[in-house]
């Protein structure tokens, strides 16, 4: 896994604790609001006590691997070792330190993120030169055809569209998009009727020949 990758993969788990603090206010919220009739509803306080579990177990399980990940070094870390996240949703003031916690290392690991970008490119860029100095001896049409971009793309149809009387199909058959593609093309490229007063008027002066420039240019 690259450096950049790592980085990645830190800044997606924090993406998803701090989806699970969204989901756990909405759950504080919602308990807030019950009433004694809804308390003594054993089938919904059942279904929300599994809600919340779920909640809380996830979030254990993703705080715990962010510790891993920072304790094993799999990023660059500063000089003072990040110190573990608490992973009890429960404790307001926990979450809440945790909460500036999570939001520094994810500053730092943006920043971090742009830095390796940069690095990895240089990289890649230096094995490209690499490559191709090589190609210079073995294969030099090859270089070329790198330097000037000029590889030719085939262009594959295995399917296409087809209107008719108002109704959208799909097509495969062979014979038949070759039709279609030669109908869409024709009716593409057919001639425009245009405004010539209009063009006369505004962007005539723009398609003069300007005689400034060497006819053998």
């Amino acid at each position: 896994m690259s450096d950049c990758d790592k980085v990645k993969t830190k800044l997606k788990i924090i993406n998803e604790i701090e989806k699970l603090w969204k989901k756990w206010d909405r759950l504080v919220k919602e308990r807030n609001k019950f009433n004694e009739e809804t308390r003594r509803n054993l089938d919904v306080m059942e279904n929300f006590g599994a809600k919340e579990r779920k909640v809380i177990t996830n979030y254990k399980i993703l705080v715990h691997r962010f510790n891993d990940i920072c304790n094993s070094m799999m990023t660059t870390e500063t000089e003072n070792q990040f110190k573990n996240l608490h992973d009890n949703l429960e404790d307001s003031i926990s979450i809440n330190r945790t909460k500036d916690k999570i939001e520094i290392e994810k500053n730092r690991l943006l920043c971090d993120m742009e830095k390796v970008q940069q690095y990895e490119n240089s990289l890649e860029i230096e094995k490209n030169i690499e490559k191709r100095e090589q190609l210079m001896t073995t294969d030099l049409k090859e270089m070329i055809i790198r330097i000037m971009d000029k590889r030719r793309g085939q262009i594959r149809i295995d399917s296409c569209q087809k209107i008719s009387e108002n109704r959208v199909r799909m097509i495969t058959n062979h014979e038949e998009i070759k039709e279609e593609v030669i109908e869409h093309y024709k009716n593409w490229t057919c001639a425009r009727n245009f405004d010539e007063e209009e063009f006369d008027r505004n962007w005539n002066q723009y398609y003069n020949k300007i005689d400034t420039i060497d006819e053998h240019i």
